[in-house]
């Protein structure tokens, strides 16, 4: 909009030869900055957070048709035991990459087709934010049927 409105004053009788120049610049400084500004908000990493997959372990084969049950062992921080406990993060759980809850729990289940899949759990912050670097790990498991 910005840019738009400093193109308009191009044609304008009553501008500096010079405003529509600064305003289009400051319209396209503004859009770069929209695109910065996010990555620069990430929250720093909490010391000493340590994250594992418990359960299932690593090349585990289960059967399909069960809710897989994941278990995180998470040191050195607290899962908020709801949306309104603020102060504490919680866990992303990830299917093949794709979201497929957000647990305020240390345990969860998910369902899973026949295959192998990787599971990725990822400790965040309180709005969904991901730490930077991430606290995240991951497991592959093997469906049968």
């Amino acid at each position: 909009a910005v840019v738009v409105f400093g193109y308009t004053l191009r044609s304008s009788e009553n501008a500096k030869p010079w405003m529509p120049w600064v305003v289009m610049i400051v319209g396209a400084g503004l859009v770069a900055l929209s695109f910065v500004l996010p990555q620069l908000s990430q929250p720093s990493r909490p010391s000493n957070v340590s994250l594992e997959i418990v359960s299932p372990t690593s090349g585990a084969r289960l059967p399909a048709g069960r809710p897989v049950r994941i278990d995180v062992a998470l040191g050195g921080a607290t899962v908020a035991r709801s949306a309104s406990d603020t102060g504490k993060g919680h866990l992303h759980v990830y299917v093949d990459d794709q979201l497929q809850q957000m647990p305020y729990s240390t345990t969860t289940t998910v369902r899973l087709e026949p295959g192998s899949h990787r599971l990725t759990v990822e400790y965040v912050d309180p709005q969904h934010v991901s730490y930077s670097p991430r606290i995240a790990t991951s497991t592959r498991v093997r469906v049968s049927r």
